[in-house]
């Protein structure tokens, strides 16, 4: 996104019948995740979720913290996901109760509007599953072509 930004170039958002569209790659760089896939060789995909007295963050709630570091709306980044406020707000509710502190701090409208914007306990759990999901990809890939390799 900083690229985009520095670029000067205006960013048009693009509506699209598929929400998965929306799902970026964990990967920094792109060339890496191009490199990661091949259609001739068998690969293993797991999802990393976190997980305490339930499931509160992987890639679906990733995908709303950046998108969230991005719009500064809560609102906005459910209609983005195609998801009601409410459970965007339950999504919210879950990850925070789960680790016992506020993520999101949120602030009402008024004649400007409102907004919202991620903690730093949020952005260490952004920064901390980015880099664990960057890490976690090797292992499984050797496993794979240990196991699975044509």
């Amino acid at each position: 996104m900083e690229a985009v930004k520095a670029s000067g170039l205006r960013r048009v958002l693009v509506e699209v019948d598929d929400e998965g569209i929306l799902a970026g790659a964990p990967y920094a760089d792109f060339e890496q995740l191009i490199d990661a896939h091949s259609l001739r060789e068998s690969q293993i995909e797991a999802r990393l979720r976190i997980v305490r007295e339930r499931p509160f963050y992987g890639p679906g709630a990733h995908l709303f913290m950046q998108l969230l570091e991005e719009e500064k709306s809560v609102l906005e980044v459910c209609r983005r996901m195609g998801m009601s406020y409410t459970k965007g707000r339950a999504i919210i509710a879950n990850m925070e109760e789960q680790l016992g502190c506020q993520i999101i701090e949120s602030h009402q409208g008024g004649r400007d509007g409102g907004y919202s914007f991620i903690t730093e306990k949020g952005r260490e759990l952004m920064r901390n599953y980015a880099d664990f999901y960057s890490e976690d990809d090797v292992y499984p890939r050797e496993l794979s072509k240990k196991y699975f390799a044509d």
